[in-house]
């Protein structure tokens, strides 16, 4: 601990939105499918470890700051990006999106169906996120340990349900809600506990996320597409197991961690704009520099250097938003 601050829980949101990043460059199949295991899954179990009913006794109270912090900026991001794509980006580049009707990423937006939202999918986390918030209070708050396992076995079972048979035509992310409900959930769980881990079985839990990549191939948590259920839970809970574990020995080796807190207060802002930063730094690449940015295809190194510099950029955006217009991100 550090104040009020978690270290390890620092450096594993900075990880975490560094593997969001590298995920979206043109990185080769079997690493980006190993990141998408665990990535958006570890986001949720974070949530609902930073989550206290103590901490947070009023729904009304509660909703209405997560709407803030979460729905504000996805209607704020949402606006700057659609005009972005409207007016440039769906004109220019190997993605042409101009045969889209204007109309239809507005639609996907209201709908919170984030594979529609062309001109920034990863948006759809900020809604599913706040949805899943407001599910788990009204479901978690009044239950003993007991009802709360046979609760998170009941949520389980409708996640593998709706990924079988829904697909991921429902609004708000109600899709996808159950199977963020059951990493949210037992991440509170483990709300104030610390996680025993060793560098075996880190190293096991590495394995188990490696095996099941391969085996289940890419997995879509924003169109609700899991490949295999059982596969998707265990590689994902492994993901999340290892990373805790590197985060927690990060926090005992490194006594330096103002890099890693910069980014983990920022993970949304950096979230919302890094495919339009990732359009901006190609931009200079081809126009400044008459580099081609299909040269990054499948390039680790390349895609590894592309995504620090797009966190990079972000920082100015960053500065933009906190200092001129924060109750965009729901601050005062």
């Amino acid at each position: 601990m550090n104040g009020n601050r978690i270290i390890s829980v620092d450096y594993a949101k900075a990880i975490g939105i560094y593997l969001v990043v590298l995920a979206h460059t043109q990185l080769c199949a079997p690493l980006t499918n190993w990141i998408y295991v665990f990535h958006m899954p570890l986001f949720f179990f974070i949530s609902g470890y930073l989550f206290s009913f103590e901490k947070h006794t009023s729904f009304k109270e509660f909703s209405i700051l997560r709407f803030r912090q979460l729905i504000v900026p996805y209607i704020a991001f949402n606006v700057i990006s659609y005009l972005a794509w409207l007016l440039v980006l769906r004109k220019v580049g190997v993605n042409d999106d101009s045969d889209i009707s204007w109309y239809e990423p507005i639609l996907a937006a209201l709908q919170g169906k984030g594979y529609d939202m062309v001109h920034n999918v990863p948006l759809w986390f900020f809604m599913c996120l706040y949805i899943v918030e407001m599910i788990y209070y009204c479901l978690f708050r009044n239950i003993d340990n007991n009802k709360r396992c046979i609760m998170i076995a009941v949520i389980a079972v409708i996640g593998f349900i709706s990924g079988k048979i829904d697909g991921y035509f429902l609004p708000l992310c109600l899709s996808i809600v159950p199977s963020a409900i059951l990493f949210y959930s037992l991440g509170n769980m483990f709300n104030g506990k610390i996680l025993k881990t060793n560098g075996l079985l880190i190293m096991f839990f590495l394995v188990i996320t490696v095996v099941v990549a391969h085996f289940n191939g890419r997995i879509n948590m924003h169109r609700n597409f899991y490949g295999n259920y059982i596969l998707f839970v265990l590689g994902a809970f492994s993901g999340i197991y290892m990373m805790i574990g590197l985060c927690n020995l990060f926090a005992a080796k490194l006594s330096n961690h103002r890099l890693a807190k910069y980014i983990s207060m920022n993970t949304l802002i950096i979230c919302g704009f890094h495919l339009l930063v990732f359009s901006f730094v190609k931009f200079i690449m081809v126009y400044v520099f008459d580099i081609n940015p299909n040269i990054l295809e499948d390039r680790i190194l390349g895609n590894i250097l592309f995504a620090c510099l797009s966190i990079v950029v972000c920082v100015p955006i960053i500065y933009i938003i906190k200092k001129y217009i924060p109750f965009i991100i729901g601050k005062r």
